[in-house]
């Protein structure tokens, strides 16, 4: 029995302590399953973690790229403005240059008219005085031959009739030339008034009238007065031969006495238009054109001039060729006229949809009859796609370019510092640009030479097609 007792004694030993070894193995082995199924658990949680940080990552960085294009947009849109409104103060001043140059031109042609009226007049005066003088000596010289007829010697009619009608042609030009000499002082009181319009000057003083000296050809001198030739009055000598009486014949006396009363029938008021006609005031000679201003030195401070100084002002002229246009063509002559002179190279396209097709070609890999051939899309990535997305001047090629800006790049001539700019005609770009190396090294200032290039194109395309 109690060999038995033990035997079921060890037994039931046995199977406790195999139970207590399962036992433990069922609760290692769950103790196995927890610890895994927990590292599973945090596993997923940092997976899950991960995928919410890459999330806000990319989130931000939308942000952050959305707002770096507004403000990209924001100081195109206002350097375009300044732009706008530096051109409107620059052309505002030019006509206001204009206005003043135009008017101090009319007050220099208006001194000088009356500077030259003067001159005319005081020409005609003299003319005038020479002519009175002569018609004196002439009526003098008749006056003497009348009184030498009364004193006894005979004097053909005719030469009486000259001197009367010289005595009468004298007055009757004196008087003409005061006239036409009231009628040029009216003139040229008019032209002085005249000045009155371009401010409060009535009249030029004597300082203007100097410096107008040299604009103004100097009146002729009149002709020097030569003492009046006598007058050849034929006188048949009276002197009778010895042994004659000298009373002369009554015959002579009756010829004499018909004379003097020819004489002085003739010396009656006359007829008005037989009066001598006044020669016309000599018209003056058209004025000289005043000579050209010598150069003036540099001033000590001021800007010398530069290249770049020349290239804006090619961009100036360009911009009022773009103004002035009449017809796209002749947009696109004054852009690629420009663009030939400030880069290497130069590609302008029309833009439809999402491709663009060339139109004018400049450079050693690209003509124009080349570039109507070209086809470039707008769904890789590449220069003329930022310009065409951001509408803003486009310089970094991107990393990941494909096929367009590799051809692109070998039509610049492998350019250095590429860049390209999309001309906007509403909301939309409507031509894009692209050009290659500019001639100089100053990058800035020729990214602001093709920004304002492209906005006067944008003003002259809108303005062209809303016709």
């Amino acid at each position: 029995i109690k060999a038995a007792a033990a035997e079921a004694a060890a037994r039931r030993t046995i199977r406790a302590a195999a139970a207590g070894r399962a036992a433990k193995e069922a609760t290692a082995a769950a103790e196995r399953e927890i610890k895994l199924a927990a590292a599973e658990a945090a596993a997923a949680r940092e997976i899950e973690a991960a995928a919410v940080v890459r999330a806000a990552k990319s989130a931000t960085a939308t942000a952050e790229a959305a707002a770096a294009r507004g403000i990209k947009v924001a100081a195109a849109e206002a350097a375009a403005a300044k732009e706008i409104e530096a051109a409107a103060v620059v052309r505002a001043a030019k006509s206001a240059t204009a206005a003043a140059e135009a008017g101090a031109a009319r007050e220099i042609k208006a001194a000088a008219a009356v500077r030259a009226s003067k001159a005319a007049a005081r020409q005609i005066e003299a003319t005038t005085t020479a002519r009175i003088a002569r018609a004196v000596s002439e009526s003098e010289a008749a006056a003497k031959t009348t009184a030498a007829a009364r004193s006894g010697t005979v004097v053909s009619a005719g030469a009486a009739t000259r001197g009367i009608e010289a005595t009468a042609g004298a007055r009757a030009f004196k008087s003409a030339a005061a006239a036409e000499s009231t009628a040029a002082d009216a003139e040229a009181e008019a032209a002085i008034a005249g000045l009155g319009m371009f401010g409060e000057i009535v009249e030029p003083g004597e300082a203007a009238i100097a410096a107008l000296g040299s604009f103004v050809e100097p009146a002729a001198a009149p002709p020097p007065v030569s003492a009046p030739e006598p007058v050849a009055v034929p006188v048949r000598s009276m002197t009778p031969p010895s042994g004659v009486p000298l009373r002369p014949p009554p015959a002579a006396l009756a010829a004499l006495q018909r004379a003097s009363s020819n004489a002085m029938r003739s010396a009656a008021p006359r007829d008005p238009t037989k009066i001598p006609s006044i020669p016309p005031r000599p018209i003056p000679s058209p004025l000289p054109a005043p000579p050209l201003p010598a150069p003036k030195p540099i001033a000590v401070g001021s800007q010398v001039p530069t290249a770049q100084l020349a290239v804006s002002g090619r961009l100036g002229v360009t911009l009022a060729q773009l103004d002035a246009a009449t017809t796209i063509d002749d947009a696109c002559d004054a852009i690629m006229a420009f663009a030939a002179k400030r880069w290497s190279a130069a590609l302008l396209l029309d833009v439809d949809g999402t491709s663009a097709t060339g139109r004018r070609g400049h450079g050693a890999q690209i003509s124009d009859d080349l570039a109507q051939w070209i086809v470039m899309t707008m769904d890789e990535p590449s220069l003329l796609q930022t310009a065409f997305s951001f509408s803003e001047v486009a310089k970094l090629t991107p990393e990941r370019h494909g096929d367009v800006e590799d051809r692109l790049q070998r039509l610049l001539g492998m350019a250095r510092a590429p860049s390209a700019t999309a001309i906007i005609v509403g909301d939309k770009p409507a031509m894009l640009l692209a050009v290659g190396d500019a001639q100089g090294e100053d990058l800035q200032t020729a990214t602001a030479d093709l920004e304002r290039l492209a906005l006067g194109a944008s003003a002259a395309l809108t303005r062209l097609r809303r016709r």
